[in-house]
């Protein structure tokens, strides 16, 4: 694993990127096999990516954010298959914009995009147990006080009421 961290513009970016490369020898994971939590021999794997992270401060008020992994080569076990949760492409970025208010109070409106890849549940890759891709829009309002002791949020996740799966098993 190789990468780079930075903090640029005096402070206000922050930077980081990581390429990475796993070699797993006796890789064992954990399936659920008639509803008991099994622990499975899969060998050997191998996994090669990236990783890459920004935070910007564009004013003092307003700041955005992404982050962004993907797989180039690899993850699969012995057998050819992907390995289990492992999503080729995951970003995400959001924004977050803070209004200073009387006695030092202050109320953010914050908005968040993430995207997931297509996932299989299992190792044998069978597509029944594959979740398709999906992305979340979130949004969050926060109220808080001058001496910051006290936060009231409004928040609400899954705006475009997208359904997906979390995993996916024989019931």
């Amino acid at each position: 694993e190789a990468g780079v961290k930075s903090t640029l513009l005096e402070g206000r970016m922050r930077a980081n990127v990581g390429v990475f490369s796993y070699d797993y020898t006796n890789l064992q994971v954990v399936e659920f096999i008639g509803g008991v939590a099994t622990t499975s021999n899969a060998g050997e794997a191998s996994v090669e990516g990236l990783e890459a992270e920004l935070a910007l401060r564009v004013t003092d008020n307003f700041d955005i954010n992404g982050t962004v992994a993907m797989f180039f080569e690899g993850g699969e076990d012995f057998s050819g298959n992907r390995l289990a949760n492992s999503p080729d492409l995951t970003y995400a970025f959001g924004a977050q914009y803070t209004m200073d208010l009387n006695n030092g109070a202050s109320l953010a409106l914050r908005g968040d995009y993430a995207f997931r890849d297509d996932v299989d549940f299992k190792r044998n890759n069978l597509p029944q147990f594959r979740s398709d891709s999906y992305s979340l829009l979130n949004a969050r309002a926060m109220f808080t006080t001058g001496d910051e002791r006290w936060e009231l949020s409004l928040y609400g996740r899954n705006l475009t009421d997208d359904r997906y799966a979390t995993y996916i098993t024989v019931g």
